[in-house]
């Protein structure tokens, strides 16, 4: 039983360390947070999405190197 309480204990503790490392603060250093701009490609006659009574054209196509400076997560 005890063998059992003690692995009980440390699965816990392994998973609050990874949600900790997961959800960690992160302080990027200053300088350069994207080294290019982005490229955005205009289509002509881009693809047509349509949804009951809703439709939308895709209009352009982009590519980018992004840092990501902030995020939360809604539960």
């Amino acid at each position: 039983m005890r063998r059992v309480l003690w692995l009980a204990w440390l699965a816990l503790l392994g998973w609050g360390a990874l949600h900790w490392w997961q959800q960690r603060p992160l302080h990027p250093p200053p300088g350069v947070l994207a080294a290019e701009a982005p490229e955005q490609v205009d289509l002509g006659d881009g693809a047509v999405l349509q949804r009951a009574d809703v439709s939308l054209r895709t209009r352009a196509h982009f590519a980018l190197t992004a840092r990501v400076l902030s995020r939360e997560d809604y539960h």
